[in-house]
């Protein structure tokens, strides 16, 4: 009895499809196309650079604006006074030959001195002017 064999014949390699990054040239196009996307990224660089000088200076002037502002209120608070326009009476009074100013909102005489020598000087009304 012979038997006979059977030959299988198997395959000594095994082959797949895959994805890999390599190094490829690119065509002139392509250059183009990069060149064109590198010159609009510098440029909104540069813009997003101006924008952040310009925004940074306007914070900066905010921020100076605000800290006077409460160096002035500190003032305020810590002196208990602060100048004000007050509405105020000059009296020139010839025969003392004084200056008066009176405030008019609380009759408080703010400065008496002697009169100076314009002010000793007096005008003279003439035909209609009246003093």
């Amino acid at each position: 009895m012979t038997k006979k064999t059977k030959q299988v014949e198997v395959t000594k390699t095994k082959t797949t499809n895959e994805k890999r990054n390599l190094k490829c040239q690119l065509t002139r196009d392509e250059l183009l196309v990069a060149g064109d996307e590198l010159a609009q990224k510098i440029d909104d660089l540069k813009k997003v650079k101006a924008d952040k000088i310009a925004i940074t200076k306007d914070f900066n002037a905010q921020e100076s604006a605000m800290e006077a502002d409460i160096q002035r209120q500190q003032l305020l608070v810590r002196n208990k006074w602060e100048y004000r326009s007050v509405d105020c009476e000059n009296t020139l009074d010839y025969a003392s030959l004084e200056c008066r100013v009176v405030r008019l909102d609380t009759g408080e005489i703010v400065i008496q001195r002697a009169m100076n020598q314009e002010e000793k000087e007096m005008t003279l009304p003439f035909d209609g002017e009246s003093e």
